[in-house]
C-alpha cells in the first residue's frame, strides 16, 4: 500500500503537468491568434479610414465649376470601355485557366511588383498612363473617374499572395494586397502589353464603373450602363420587382463599400440560374462576388436603387474579350 502511494502521486503530477502545458499551449496559441486578427482589423481599419481621407480631399479640391454663358466646357476624352451588345452571352463563358508554375516567376514578380509602385508614385492620372494596359483606350476612362466622378484609388497595404495565369491567350499576373475594401484583400492584375511589358489592369484595380452609383441613381438611365460591384444574393424587393418567386434580388455594393444598389432578373433566366449558383442559392449565408454587370433602370422608374440586370459581363473585374 505504502509502495503504491508515490506511484499514483507521480502518475498523478505528470498528468496534471501535462494538463497544464496543454492549457498553457492553448492560450499562448489563443492569444497569438487573436493578436493578429486584432493586428489585420486595426489595418484594415487604417486602410479604409486612409481611402476616406483621399476622397474627402479629393471632393474638396474638385469644386462644381459654372461655365459661362457662351463658353461651355471644355469636352472631356469619351470613356468608352464597351458597348452594350445585347447578342452577346447573358453570363460569363467558361474559359480555359491554366495555372503557370511559380518556382520560375520570381524575377516576372519582381517586376509586377515595380510596375506597382512606379504606378502609385506617379502623382498625377496622366502620369500613370505608361504602367496601364491600352493606355489609349483607357485615357477617357481615366479622366472620367478622377475627373468626373471624383474617385480615388484604392490604398493598398503588404502584399499578402502572388498568383501566375494563363486564361484564354492572356498571360495573367496576380498580386493580392492587404486592403480596405472587402474582406480586407484586394487583387491587382497585370497584363502583357503590345510591346510585351507587363503593365496595370486598371479598370479591375479601381473597379470602373461607365457611371458612379451616386450618379447612375441620380440619372436612373434606361440605357444599359456597365457597373462593376461586390454582389449578394437579397431578399429586397421593389415595386416593380415585388414578386420574389419569379424574380431574383442582388445587392451590389459600390468597389469602396460607400454605396449600393439592387439589380433584379428573373429566376428562371440564364443570369438568374447561373447567378443562383455562383451565390450559394439562398439569401442566408449568401456568397459575395466582384462581377462586372450591364445594368438599366426600368422606364418611369419608382426607385433610384432598383434596376434591371441585362447581362454579366464577366466573372470578376477583368473584363477580357466577349465570346460568341
Amino acid at each position: 500500500m505504502s509502495s503504491a502511494t508515490p506511484a499514483s502521486y507521480r502518475a498523478f503530477m505528470a498528468a496534471a503537468f501535462t494538463l497544464c502545458l496543454l492549457l498553457t499551449l492553448v492560450l499562448v496559441i489563443g492569444w497569438r491568434y487573436h493578436f493578429h486578427v486584432l493586428e489585420h482589423r486595426q489595418m484594415v481599419l487604417a486602410l479604409a479610414a486612409k481611402e476616406d481621407q483621399q476622397r474627402a480631399a479629393s471632393s474638396s479640391s474638385h469644386p462644381v465649376e459654372k461655365t459661362q454663358p457662351g463658353h461651355p466646357a471644355p469636352p472631356l476624352n469619351s470613356p468608352s470601355p464597351g458597348r452594350f451588345n445585347g447578342s452577346d452571352l447573358p453570363v460569363p463563358a467558361k474559359l480555359a485557366v491554366e495555372v503557370l508554375p511559380l518556382a520560375d516567376a520570381g524575377l516576372l514578380f519582381q517586376e509586377a511588383e515595380q510596375v506597382v509602385r512606379k504606378y502609385l508614385s506617379a502623382s498625377a492620372w496622366q502620369d500613370r498612363l505608361p504602367f496601364v494596359f491600352e493606355p489609349e483606350r483607357v485615357r477617357g476612362l481615366m479622366e472620367d473617374y478622377y475627373e468626373v466622378q471624383h474617385q480615388i484609388d484604392p490604398s493598398l497595404g503588404t502584399l499578402l499572395d502572388q498568383a501566375h495565369y494563363r486564361i484564354e491567350d492572356s498571360e495573367i499576373v496576380v498580386l493580392i494586397y492587404r486592403s480596405g475594401r472587402h474582406d480586407g484583400r484586394l487583387e491587382l492584375t497585370l497584363r502583357r502589353s503590345l510591346t510585351g511589358r507587363l503593365v496595370l489592369d486598371w479598370e479591375s484595380f479601381v473597379g470602373y464603373s461607365q457611371k458612379s452609383f451616386a450618379d447612375l441613381k441620380k440619372s436612373r438611365s434606361t440605357q444599359p450602363v456597365m457597373l462593376r460591384g461586390y454582389v449578394t444574393l437579397s431578399d429586397h424587393h421593389a415595386f416593380e420587382f415585388r414578386d420574389a418567386g419569379t424574380h431574383l434580388a442582388l445587392k451590389v455594393a459600390s468597389p469602396d463599400g460607400a454605396d449600393e444598389v439592387h439589380a433584379y432578373c428573373l429566376r428562371e433566366s440564364i443570369p438568374g440560374r447561373w447567378l443562383l449558383q455562383e451565390l450559394g442559392g439562398k439569401v442566408e449565408g449568401s456568397l459575395t462576388k466582384s462581377l462586372t454587370l450591364w445594368v438599366n433602370y426600368p422606364e418611369k422608374a419608382q426607385s433610384d436603387s432598383c434596376l434591371n440586370l441585362l447581362q454579366v459581363r464577366a466573372d470578376g473585374w477583368l473584363v477580357l474579350p466577349a465570346k460568341k
